[in-house]
């Protein structure tokens, strides 16, 4: 509960469907190259450490609707992030995909999903 409290405190706006969706909105950029594929680890990373605030928080700490709105943001990132890999530029896609496999590590946890 001490961890929910600090959160809830830091990032009021990621406790309701919302401000969730304003505060996880993805800048989109035109071309996925060697530079802006920075953004795209960005992404991939912050999914990562989504999933792992949705396993440290109870279950209860978000209703059904934020919680949605997490997974929407989450997968939004993905489905972005993923246009840079496997476009045959190894620069990109060698650390790319090794951030998509921890973004998908929260993914095994069906309480995430929203439809628990």
């Amino acid at each position: 509960m001490e961890f929910q409290n600090w959160l809830q405190a830091c990032e009021p706006e990621l406790f309701n469907p919302e401000g969730t969706k304003k505060r996880l909105a993805i800048q989109y950029r035109n071309k996925h190259d060697g530079m802006e594929a920075h953004y795209d680890g960005y992404y991939l990373n912050r999914i990562w450490c989504m999933n792992g605030l949705l396993k440290a928080l109870p279950i209860k700490a978000l209703n059904f609707k934020t919680r949605q709105a997490w997974v929407k943001c989450m997968n939004t990132m993905w489905n972005y992030a993923q246009k840079s890999i496997g476009i045959g530029n190894y620069d990109i896609d060698h650390w790319l995909s090794s951030f998509s496999v921890f973004a998908v590590l929260g993914y095994e946890y069906p309480e995430i999903s929203g439809t628990k």
